[in-house]
């Protein structure tokens, strides 16, 4: 409303120069003159963009496995020598040798073409290549190398030159390589890495661990639950946070999502919907108790409780429950204008949510407690489904934004 007054102005007094400047050049020719521009104004739409990760599970007191995050190769017997069989564990490694692989050793030896390659002189000049090769399946992040090698020594992932040494003294523990991987050099399928190492004298041997890291897909060992970890990323349908096919009365939960907004602050919101509770399956106890399969009753066996976490986990005096309830009653204002303050787009912020199968509760720690000794059998068997759905929602020019309206 105001721009298009003053916008006529500025085009009529530019329309009444124009005439001005063309009567006066008319009558008396040129006179010096300059012209200036600005080029290039851009006006650029800005965005928010939020992406999740999910860090922490934990299930009746058993942690989401994370093992599934990381590949490991490492000097074995799967190695082989100048291609013609595996190379031999040395049985005495050289006491000098104290290269730890970042003090993690597990199922790597020193290895040679001799088994005594420790303690017995390998020969001037001696080389040996070894190869290990291994499959990949997964969206790599990256690898790092840990080597040690007893002396010099060249390595390379699939072709592509890794790095090289030519100190004779690095079988240390303060000594040993350490390289980064960029994930672009890990195939998917088959790889091999190649190392060429040279002994100058006395005892011969290498040492490494490749550790290639991907994105977390873990799982419990638990039958009764399973669970899968991820960093940072849009949510699909296959990214669920709870995931459990075996739930009875005191069973219980932990899950930390940690949220990332990009380029501008943001309000943020989380709802349940999509909420289905399914009778499922009807069994005789619930027949008994009267239940029919009209509806399922395990919403209402189920606790639920959120908060804004520090990131340890549990809930901090200085940290409030937003809610706590059934699943299906979930819908809450993670920051909104009634909370205060928006989610920062420099840094990162954590939900937690806490589940139980009965009565939730925390102790003075903070930790999650369950009773569930006044279930009862109605919900045996049911089937609760739910979409968690977090919103974003501009903070700048928005200041009184409320995530119930």
């Amino acid at each position: 409303m105001l721009m298009a007054p003053s916008l006529s102005r500025v085009v009529l007094s530019g329309a009444l120069l124009v005439a001005v400047g063309a009567t006066i050049a008319a009558g008396t020719g040129a006179f010096f003159s300059d012209t200036e521009t600005s080029e290039g104004n851009i006006f650029v739409a800005g965005s928010i963009d939020a992406k999740i990760d999910h860090t922490y599970a934990v299930y009746n007191g058993a942690p989401c496995t994370t093992g599934g995050c990381e590949n490991v190769v490492v000097s074995d017997s799967n190695t082989v020598i100048d291609g013609n069989g595996p190379a031999a564990q040395i049985t005495n490694p050289h006491p000098n040798w104290t290269a730890d692989l970042d003090g993690d050793t597990t199922g790597a030896f020193w290895l040679w073409d001799d088994p005594n390659a420790g303690s017995a002189n390998q020969g001037n000049g001696e080389t040996h290549t070894f190869t290990r090769t291994f499959n990949f399946n997964g969206a790599a992040q990256g690898a790092t190398l840990y080597i040690a090698a007893d002396n010099t020594y060249s390595v390379s992932l699939n072709g592509n030159p890794i790095g090289a040494s030519s100190d004779t003294t690095n079988f240390t523990s303060a000594t040993e390589d350490v390289y980064s991987i960029a994930p672009n050099l890990i195939n998917q399928g088959a790889n091999t890495l190649t190392i060429v190492v040279t002994n100058q004298s006395g005892p011969a041997g290498v040492f490494f661990k490749l550790v290639i890291d991907r994105e977390c897909q873990g799982y419990f060992a638990n039958m009764a639950g399973t669970c899968a970890l991820w960093d940072e990323k849009d949510l699909g349908e296959n990214e669920r946070f709870f995931w459990f096919t075996d739930v009875k009365p005191e069973d219980w939960g932990m899950n930390t999502i940690s949220l990332h907004i990009h380029d501008n602050d943001a309000w943020a919101c989380l709802t349940v919907q999509d909420v289905a509770d399914e009778e499922n399956t009807l069994t005789d106890p619930e027949t008994e108790l009267g239940d029919d399969a009209t509806q399922g009753e395990l919403d209402s066996l189920l606790s639920v409780a959120a908060w804004m976490d520090n990131g340890d986990h549990i809930l901090n005096n200085n940290e409030t429950t937003l809610y706590q309830g059934p699943l299906s009653g979930l819908a809450i204002a993670l920051a909104d204008s009634a909370t205060g303050n928006p989610l920062m787009a420099t840094t990162t912020s954590y939900l937690s949510l806490a589940w139980c199968a009965g009565s939730l509760s925390f102790d003075a720690q903070g930790q999650a407690r369950c009773d569930g000794s006044q279930a009862g059998n109605q919900a045996q068997s049911d089937k609760l489904t739910a979409a968690l759905r977090l919103y974003f929602e501009q903070f700048r020019n928005n200041p009184d934004f409320r995530c119930n309206r």
